[in-house]
């Protein structure tokens, strides 16, 4: 399983940087953030642990998605006014804050 999990990261670089020459930065930053390596991940865990335990996996990280998206905007939005250091400071702040109240949400809902 790991040799597919190397091949598909390796196609993702060949597209990113093939994206990034032809069309720009913004293209190539698109690709790379597809969440294709989640999907490897789960079929891994799926095939080695099984499916009760992927089932959890994916749960448990998308509950976090909330989260990943207050950092990406707070981060980006303190950046731009405050500098970097803030911004980072700020981004990782919200990520902690806001992962402590999502584990708190009930499982399964």
């Amino acid at each position: 399983m790991m040799w597919i999990a190397a091949s598909i990261a390796a196609l993702m670089m060949l597209a990113a940087t093939a994206a990034e020459r032809r069309l720009g930065p913004t293209a190539g930053g698109w690709i790379t953030a597809l969440p294709t390596a989640f999907a490897v991940t789960l079929a891994a865990t799926g095939v080695e642990s099984g499916w009760k335990t992927t089932a959890a996996l994916a749960e448990s990280s998308a509950i976090h998605v909330t989260a990943q998206v207050a950092f990406g905007i707070v981060t980006g939005l303190a950046v731009i006014k405050l500098g970097p250091w803030i911004g980072a400071v700020a981004g990782v702040a919200t990520y902690v804050s806001l992962s402590a109240v999502v584990v708190m949400v009930p499982r399964g809902l």
